[in-house]
């Protein structure tokens, strides 16, 4: 159990570095983690995420899903579940989607 914890802390990393740049839109410090932005004027803000699981698709690629608080451009809060693709250590895509209300 502690081993599955610590093998998500490169991921974790990767996407604390990853929403801090876009949320600022810092485009420098997106480069060297990623290939895309998460952008704020169109896709919101990530406040705060858990990672739900990692799993590897081919050698070098994971699809990270993600539990992840959003502030719209609207001003509104919602959940949403996050499909983050992982390359070569480098994110490289994010499709993004409400959950359903119970």
């Amino acid at each position: 159990m502690l081993l599955a914890g610590c093998s998500n802390a490169r991921e974790r990393a990767l996407l604390d570095q990853f929403f801090s740049a876009s949320r600022l839109r810092d485009l420098t410090a997106l480069r060297t983690v990623s290939s895309v932005v998460f952008e704020p004027r169109e896709q919101g803000t990530v406040l705060g995420f858990e990672l739900k699981s990692v799993d590897e698709v081919s050698v070098g690629a994971k699809i990270v899903r993600v539990d992840a608080q959003v502030r719209r451009p609207d001003g509104q809060t919602v959940r949403e579940i996050l499909l983050v693709t992982i390359s070569d250590g480098l994110i490289t895509g994010v499709v993004q989607g409400l959950i359903p209300a119970p």
